[in-house]
């Protein structure tokens, strides 16, 4: 892997992370308080207890609070939010690049290309970051631990390791994981280290049923499995709309809004993309590694709700997996060099346009932030209308890492905001 093919996207990435004080990314500033407030809780215990509680397990949206926090040892904690963001988007780069490597074709070009297009995702900008640390986590799996030369000693040590750390992200990561590592043990007959994969999950199983138990009564639960999670399941409704409104489409497409022709068509390709790549997958009739996974990722996306245990965007997590496979099971497929290279051109024209945009947007963000100071930072902005996610939404946390104010953060984290925190941050002086 020659350096100088990355050193763009890494000189890029650094740009967008720390050119400018505010990132546009709509639930990072929840997950800069969780990083201060854990690291208080360790160093200074006496400024959190009053306004926040520590949860007793551990949740499958962690891995932010805890590498922030670690950060915040070194540096401030603006710089170290920074230093988790830029983290993740290297992480999810690379994981994407080296899994092209591995099950595609691609040139090296191409495949950087592309995995540095899908950094800039729909997730990205709502502040998914715990989940596409956990997807980074997936795709660096699957290369590791599908090589036909792995130990046993390996697996039986490393394995349970890396499922606490990809259940430390997202809990959908951990999920996509599992889904692509048992495709390619089951299509390549490795029932042997698919049971030993079964017994190394059974810690991490064993963490998550402590922290669902913990966090919801026995009777609530059995209630909940038995009547209202079922009917809501089947009520709600699924994804089977994503084929008419493109807008489903938006958690991994950076295009603007303003840009309607230009957006459907690449969706449009999307669709069309993947849909080529289920005509292959059924026109020779085997399942292979790949083929499987995408089956499995694609059933998931149409048929899951919209909505899971109040987790949006459920079943777009599945997304990114869907392209990142389809482009690795295709380039077997298609011979001629001349379509790789109008690919290549078209993806460098895309990725070019779309990071610029990007740029441009946060440079916008933050001269609203200067100049709307005065003005409530939960209200509406025509960033935020542009953008379909609002990156003041959760603004007022910068005043609770000031200690100005005690702000109710989300439960979803290691903390919790007590009853009596309830008081409003007071906007920027």
């Amino acid at each position: 892997m020659k350096l100088s093919i990355h050193l763009i996207p890494i000189i890029a990435l650094l740009c967008f992370v720390f050119l400018l004080p505010y990132l546009p990314i709509q639930d990072y500033p929840n997950w800069l308080h969780q990083g201060q407030l854990l690291y208080d809780q360790i160093f200074d215990p006496s400024n959190v207890n009053h306004y926040y509680s520590l949860h007793p397990y551990f949740p499958p949206n962690a891995v932010s609070t805890i590498l922030i926090a670690f950060f915040r040892v070194i540096v401030p904690i603006e710089i170290a939010g920074k230093l988790f963001v830029l983290a993740t988007m290297l992480l999810l780069y690379f994981s994407i690049f080296r899994f092209l490597m591995r099950f595609s074709t691609l040139s090296k070009i191409f495949s950087a290309v592309c995995s540095f297009y899908l950094v800039f995702n729909g997730f990205l900008f709502m502040g998914a970051l715990n989940f596409l640390c956990g997807l980074s986590l997936c795709f660096f799996g699957i290369v590791f631990f599908t090589k036909q030369n792995i130990s046993n000693t390996r697996i039986l040590i490393l394995l349970p390791i890396f499922l606490f750390a990809c259940y430390l992200c997202h809990l959908f990561a951990l999920i996509i994981f599992a889904m692509m590592l048992v495709s390619n043990l089951i299509t390549t007959r490795r029932y042997l280290l698919l049971s030993k994969a079964v017994i190394c999950g059974i810690p991490t199983a064993i963490v998550f049923i402590h922290y669902y138990i913990t966090r919801t009564h026995i009777a609530t639960i059995v209630v909940s499995l038995m009547t209202e999670q079922i009917s809501l399941f089947f009520s709600r409704p699924t994804n089977f709309s994503i084929i008419v409104p493109f807008h489903r489409f938006k958690g991994v497409m950076a295009l603007p809004d303003s840009l309607k022709s230009i957006n459907i068509l690449t969706i449009a390709t999307a669709l069309l993309f993947v849909g080529y790549t289920f005509y292959i997958i059924l026109k020779n009739r085997k399942i292979e590694p790949l083929s499987l996974s995408l089956i499995l990722c694609v059933v998931a996306l149409f048929l899951m709700p919209y909505e899971i245990g109040g987790l949006n965007f459920a079943a777009e997590r599945f997304i990114i997996p869907i392209l990142v496979c389809s482009l690795a099971y295709c380039s077997h497929r298609v011979k001629n060099n001349y379509i790789y290279k109008a690919a290549t051109i078209l993806m460098f024209l895309t990725t070019i346009a779309s990071y610029s945009y990007d740029t441009y947007n946060s440079s916008l963000f933050n001269t609203e932030v200067m100049n709307n100071h005065k003005q409530g930072y939960e209200e509406s902005s025509e960033f935020a209308k542009k953008e379909g996610t609002n990156p003041f939404l959760h603004f007022s946390q910068y005043e609770a890492i000031r200690k100005n104010a005690a702000v109710p953060i989300f439960n979803t984290g290691l903390f919790e905001g007590r009853d009596d925190t309830t008081e409003k941050a007071k906007p920027l002086q």
